[in-house]
């Protein structure tokens, strides 16, 4: 049995060759024209005929008849074009000649200068004719053969760039669009998205010829080694997406590492390429590809399971692609029946994904710029309720203040109070630092101040000594703070200095702080003394320091973040322009700017990785004096 005979009349215009040609497998891949011509010819049981990654040469023999009275001239175009050899055998005033096409043919000696493979049929008026094809590839074997008319073929060339234009300005500009996302959020997720669109166009392109055509023309190791280069970058862009899209590393850290590694693989592929066979590394980019299903899926149930408002429409996104994939990988291996439509499955199926994503992704932005107005509104709403809550009640008679607060992000937890007994002769300073950052720390540092403001106005029992006054706040403040503790794992440092203003007795009491400076007369010192933090246990070990305050004596109190933040400048040297400024300066707010000018404008940047809090306070009187 042979293939029917294809039949040309007036009216032919255009049809798919595949059940009209028989072929032979040439295993070894050695024989010459002249041997297989020799040889048996089955019947093509395929529409499209595809043998996926083979190593055989596979012969097709046509018969054409041309029942017109006039010559014709047909195309015979194969539409994919990563095929290495596809050349055509013809007899020509009595003599087989040999066209060559494919991507090891110099484009300079195609016989058509099209970036698939096409060959010119000439026909006699009523006539018979036999052609030959020879087919081999390091890619997929995958032919889907049309034969055109004269008349047919440049409109049909027309149609092919148009269809591919729009296809690409599609895929254009859904990556500019993600590009866009990218620069107006600095979310890398969009960065991703962005690569990974181009790299998939730039995928087809290379698929489709068009790298070829316009980049890498005849260099053949290029044009081959780029497909598996540029499917790799697609697979680990689309892995980064969907990792950063669905907050992978925030709820799962093993599901995260393998995403990585799964992009480790990727790229060590996309660089062995340049140095081991070709065959080889595009059938281990293929293999591999196979898993990317798998860990879209995982990832994305994780993502499900975590409630992310993203996550199911993300997994339906790419449920286009996969079928694509599993379409265009069916009929290669011959599970699907061979289909023209089938060899462009996966265009069309990413493109209906990065639609799809596009609106997705507008929908994200909206929701992260809704829920980051919220949070910005929230973030303000806790830096107003904490600085609200630092209050200076210190009666100007007997004291002067100067003070500096910067947090390290909108707010921060570091707090201070000043205020002042409902007795009328103590008054208390209060230095402390909530651990953490942010909003969650300025709302804790709330709670701190407010406690400490209720501790102190709670003070209405005449017989408490100064000493007992202290204690007292500071392990009322200190219960509050075990309740945060148990629920957030949030503690803090505070110092407490209680002066009474009638004798100038002052008690300090320190819980986990940094030390004070003391300045009497021309002295400065360290007030060294240790104690437990707030908020770990309910009994606090405080050990008050008492200490004898004259006139024009000042006290300084300060937050970590003024020794610990990267200035440049040494942690001795920070000490030294302390005392330094305590000793020349008189006046707290002359004080206070030759530090924050010796220390912290010695950094050249805007952030800070810790909250600052810098407190200068003068007695400059008592009250028995006036």
């Amino acid at each position: 049995m042979r293939a029917a005979v294809v039949t040309i009349d007036d009216d032919f215009s255009e049809k798919l060759l595949g059940l009209d040609l028989d072929f032979h497998e040439d295993a070894s891949g050695t024989l010459d024209f002249d041997e297989v011509r020799e040889l048996e010819f089955k019947p093509n049981p395929y529409r499209v005929p595809a043998f996926g990654y083979a190593k055989s040469t596979y012969w097709y023999r046509l018969l054409l008849r041309n029942v017109s009275d006039q010559d014709r001239s047909l195309y015979l175009e194969l539409e994919v074009s990563w095929i290495d050899q596809f050349s055509l055998f013809m007899l020509e005033n009595g003599q087989w000649i040999r066209r060559d096409a494919g991507v090891s043919t110099l484009l300079k000696d195609r016989e058509l200068p099209n970036n698939r493979a096409t060959h010119r049929l000439d026909l006699p008026a009523r006539s018979e004719t036999t052609f030959y094809l020879r087919v081999a590839s390091s890619d997929t074997i995958l032919l889907p053969m049309h034969l055109h008319s004269a008349e047919s073929f440049p409109e049909h060339l027309r149609m092919k760039e148009l269809l591919y234009g729009i296809f690409a300005g599609i895929m254009a500009v859904a990556a500019f669009y993600g590009l866009v996302f990218f620069v107006y959020t600095y979310n890398k997720a969009y960065l991703y998205y962005f690569l990974n669109t181009l790299s998939w166009l730039v995928m087809f392109a290379a698929w489709d010829g068009y790298v070829q055509e316009f980049i890498f023309h005849d260099n053949y190791v290029w044009n081959k080694r780029f497909n598996v280069i540029m499917i790799s970058s697609s697979l680990i862009w689309g892995a980064l997406f969907t990792s950063k899209i669905l907050e992978t590393a925030s709820y799962s850290r093993r599901l995260n590492q393998i995403v990585k590694g799964w992009v480790a693989i990727q790229a060590l592929i996309a660089l062995l390429v340049l140095v081991l066979p070709y065959p080889i590394m595009m059938q281990a980019s293929a293999t591999v590809a196979l898993v990317f299903p798998v860990l879209l899926a995982a990832t994305s149930i994780a993502a499900i399971r975590q409630r992310l408002p993203i996550a199911r429409n993300y997994l339906v996104s790419w449920i286009f692609p996969i079928v694509g994939v599993g379409l265009f990988n069916g009929m290669v291996v011959g599970i699907i029946p061979g289909h023209p439509l089938f060899v462009y499955s996966l265009h069309f199926t990413v493109l209906i994904q990065s639609l799809f994503l596009s609106f997705l992704l507008s929908y994200h932005l909206r929701e992260a710029t809704q829920n980051a107005s919220v949070l910005k509104v929230s973030v303000e709403a806790a830096g107003l309720a904490h600085t609200a809550l630092m209050k200076n009640d210190l009666n100007p008679e007997y004291f002067q203040l100067a003070y500096r607060y910067r947090p390290c992000e909108e707010s921060g937890g570091d707090v201070f109070s000043c205020l002042a007994d409902p007795r009328g002769s103590f008054s208390y300073v209060v230095v402390g630092d909530v651990s953490g950052h942010g909003i969650t720390a300025a709302i804790i540092s709330s709670a701190f101040t407010g406690a400490l403001n209720a501790a102190v106005k709670g003070l209405y029992e005449t017989t408490l000594s100064l000493d007992e006054s202290c204690r007292k706040v500071m392990n009322d403040v200190n219960q509050v703070m075990c309740d945060y503790f148990a629920r957030t794992n949030h503690f803090a440092s505070a110092v407490l200095v209680g002066i009474d203003h009638r004798s100038g007795e002052a008690i300090y009491i320190n819980a986990g702080h940094r030390n004070i400076f003391l300045k009497n007369g021309p002295r400065v010192s360290a007030l060294l003394r240790g104690g437990s933090l707030m908020g770990l246990q309910h009994g606090c070990n405080l050990t008050p320091v008492r200490l004898t305050l004259t006139k024009n004596d000042m006290l300084l109190l300060f937050t970590d973040g003024l020794v610990e933040n990267d200035f440049g400048v040494s942690q001795k040297g920070r000490s030294d322009v302390i005392v330094n400024s305590l000793k020349t300066h008189a006046d707290p707010e002359a004080v206070l700017e030759s530090i924050w000018q010796g220390i912290v404008n010695q950094h050249s940047g805007d952030h800070f990785d810790d909250d600052m809090t810098l407190l200068v306070i003068k007695l400059t009187s008592l009250q028995n004096a006036a």
